[in-house]
């Protein structure tokens, strides 16, 4: 709300959109003036930047002439969108804003930063990598989403955003000595960008390797480990994006015959 002023003989002090007690009313006999402390509450968003007599700034030494009314001026605040990479390492990323906030006064439109589409791709060990998708209020994805290049409103706060990350898998078969069976590869042909799968992407597993002397059990995703749950819709996901050819060996008898000599 706004405060109503309340005239006396010289002059008064005016909220001007802030709220809260005014200064104490003053009067002059045409001397000049040392304007009080301000004791408004300021608008949100906006800190007190001086005091102004028909929008015009005043100083100590205004001298007024007759009543006045001397209004708040209310300078908007600085408000600035950090930027928190959410990944290690940060150093693979060329083009890193996390150390360059986005700066704006409040209600000022802004653009939020960008990473260099050269060095949206990170690393994060093995066949596993990470694409840049966006920010997010929140690190773990659950605020509100906002592209690179989009338009932000700054509010009465600063504000971080998080890099979001898509994980990618290159899916690969192990096959512990087996050969692969007619038209299937080391990779898994689903997988179609650069040979990779998106996170959770369901792919149907390679057929049954072969293997002399052994037959074909199971796809693991460990080393000697059980079966994939379902291989004709296998999600790929961390940890479940190397596929391991287990096998048993093939036990064959051996019958001796002792021949007509009736050897021993």
């Amino acid at each position: 709300f706004v405060l109503k002023p309340v005239y006396a003989d010289g002059y008064i002090y005016r909220a001007n959109s802030g709220t809260g007690k005014s200064p104490d009313s003053q009067t002059s006999t045409g001397e000049s003036i040392i304007a009080k402390s301000n004791t408004f509450t300021p608008p949100d968003g906006y800190s007190f930047g001086g005091w102004a007599v028909n929008g015009s700034p005043i100083s100590n030494g205004y001298v007024p002439s007759g009543d006045v009314t001397i209004s708040a001026i209310w300078t908007p605040v600085t408000r600035n969108i950090n930027y928190d990479i959410n990944i290690n390492p940060k150093s693979s990323l060329t083009n890193n804003p996390s150390g360059t906030p986005t700066s704006g006064t409040y209600g000022s439109n802004v653009t939020i930063s960008s990473i260099d589409t050269s060095t949206v791709t990170v690393s994060s060990g093995g066949d596993v990598t990470n694409i840049f998708a966006g920010w997010n209020t929140a690190a773990d994805g659950t605020g509100t989403s906002f592209a690179s290049g989009a338009s932000y409103t700054l509010g009465t706060s600063d504000v971080t955003l998080y890099a979001q990350w898509v994980k990618i898998f290159e899916v690969k078969y192990v096959l512990n000595g087996g050969s692969l069976a007619a038209g299937d590869f080391t990779y898994d042909s689903e997988c179609l960008t650069n040979r990779q799968c998106t996170n959770g992407q369901a792919i149907t597993l390679n057929s049954a390797p072969s293997r002399a002397g052994y037959v074909f059990q199971h796809w693991s995703v460990t080393n000697g480990g059980s079966a994939v749950s379902n291989p004709s819709s296998h999600a790929v996901t961390d940890g479940n994006y190397i596929l391991y050819a287990v096998w048993s060996a093939i036990t064959y008898t051996v019958n001796f015959d002792k021949g007509p000599s009736g050897a021993t």
